[in-house]
């Protein structure tokens, strides 16, 4: 009889004695291990011994042995490894079975637990999902990981995302981010900017969406700019402050355009997110619940007396034009709403448009852009785009809607001393830091 049929022999005859008598079994076993140690079934069978009898330290010896020793060998392995690896992802809603690989896996040492981790990623071959979970499992289990692998997780999050970007751009923001902000590893720098574009529709996907709008999601947002920044090694920006002036950012985004090359993704994200973020303040207060009761705002044109002739009437057409602020919301979205233009502008001139543009399709900014581009028409001026925006408009209430065609038809005719009004041409890269205001009142009802 050859080694191999002895032993396949002692491996049958420890099977067979595995439930009637497990003295005999265990004997068997272990005088197989001594003739073929290096037998793969002889050392799977005592490993399927201890597991059977649920002896979580001795099953784990024998674990070891064969993740060791047996790496790429056998299918069984591998069942084993997924069902270690699966009951670890579930850890709080293990069945019975679920549960003894939980309490095995403490036992393991930390190389061991280390190469299950490496040896399951290696071989999830075109199982995304299950290679992302894996990798995330192992970063809980060895945070010290995550500065090595995170930038080829990273590169599986942006590759899920162009066919499921609703499930991955969840795991990215809520499972993944969090584990990399306090040591956040250098990325390429499209690979960076691709994950905050998709980490902002996330966010804003949860703020249009009134059920679920988070608490402090502009806060986060922040956070995870500065993070994607870090990674890029731009000069940080301001973090968020609910109590800080819009007024500081902006000034430290002119301060950083300064310094900035043109057409800089640096500049570009974060002009993008304060102009997000100023529409959205300029939105909100749109329609606020004040006393129990709804009140909204629209942009209309103003009215002013004008001086007769000789009496002073040209210098005052030559004054700024500003907001009369008609509510006590007015400071707030008049604020807003200049600087959600200011950025607009900005990003609107040549070395920026092509790659906002790009931003705008990418994120679910479609109803609040309508809005603020036909009010930035009424603000301007420029009828006929109103005109042209109205209709692409969804407007709920029908009151607001006869506000703003009402204020198109002020717009009508003369409309300053000289019965002309000034038309709004791109700024250069000067004039924009001092955006004019222009006189136009908001409605509250």
């Amino acid at each position: 009889m050859s080694n191999e049929e002895n032993e396949l022999f002692m491996v049958k005859q420890a099977q067979s004695f595995r439930k009637s008598d497990p003295d005999a079994a265990k004997a068997w076993i272990m005088t197989a291990k001594v003739l073929y140690p290096t037998a793969f079934n002889v050392q799977y069978e005592a490993y399927l011994f201890e597991r059977d009898g649920k002896n979580y330290e001795e099953a784990a010896k024998c674990f070891s042995v064969i993740a060791t020793n047996f790496p790429n060998r056998h299918a069984e392995l591998w069942q084993e490894i997924n069902a270690l690896t699966n009951a670890l992802r579930t850890e709080n809603e293990n069945t019975p079975e679920q549960e003894f690989f939980v309490k095995m896996y403490k036992h393991l040492t930390d190389d061991v637990q280390h190469n299950i981790f490496m040896h399951t990623i290696n071989h999830c071959g075109d199982d995304l999902e299950q290679c992302i979970c894996i990798y995330i499992l192992m970063f809980k289990k060895f945070p010290k990981s995550v500065t090595t692998h995170a930038p080829r997780l990273l590169e599986l999050l942006a590759e899920g995302m162009t066919t499921d970007p609703d499930v991955y751009q969840r795991i990215l923001v809520e499972d993944v981010l969090p584990m990399i902000q306090h040591k956040p590893p250098e990325l390429p720098p499209v690979l960076a900017c691709r994950l905050y574009t998709n980490s902002l529709e996330y966010y804003l996907r949860q703020i249009m969406d009134s059920e679920t709008e988070p608490a402090d999601p502009w806060k986060t947002i922040f956070k995870v700019l500065m993070l994607c920044g870090q990674m890029m090694g731009w000069e940080p920006f301001l973090p968020f402050s609910k109590q800080g002036s819009q007024n500081v950012y902006w000034e430290k985004l002119v301060d950083i355009l300064s310094a900035s090359p043109p057409g800089s993704s640096k500049v570009l994200f974060y002009a993008t997110t304060l102009f997000i973020y100023s529409l959205y303040g300029y939105i909100r207060n749109c329609r606020l619940r004040i006393d129990d009761a709804d009140v909204s705002h629209v942009l209309v044109e103003g009215f002013i007396e004008w001086a007769p002739d000789g009496d002073g009437a040209e210098d005052q057409s030559m004054e700024p034009p500003k907001f009369s602020l008609t509510t006590p919301n007015s400071p707030d979205l008049s604020n807003a709403f200049l600087h959600a233009a200011q950025c607009w502008q900005l990003l609107n001139t040549d070395q920026f448009q092509r790659d906002f543009s790009q931003l705008m399709v990418a994120l679910p900014l479609a109803p609040w852009i309508s809005r603020f581009l036909f009010d930035l028409a009424i603000y301007f001026g420029h009828r006929d785009e109103a005109n042209k925006l109205m209709g692409e408009m969804t407007t709920q209430s029908s009151l607001v809607k006869s506000l703003q065609i009402l204020s198109l038809n002020l717009m009508q005719g003369s409309m300053t001393v000289s019965g002309s009004r000034d038309s709004f041409a791109e700024p250069s890269q000067d004039s924009f830091l001092s955006l004019p205001f222009s006189y136009r009142a908001f409605s509250a009802f």
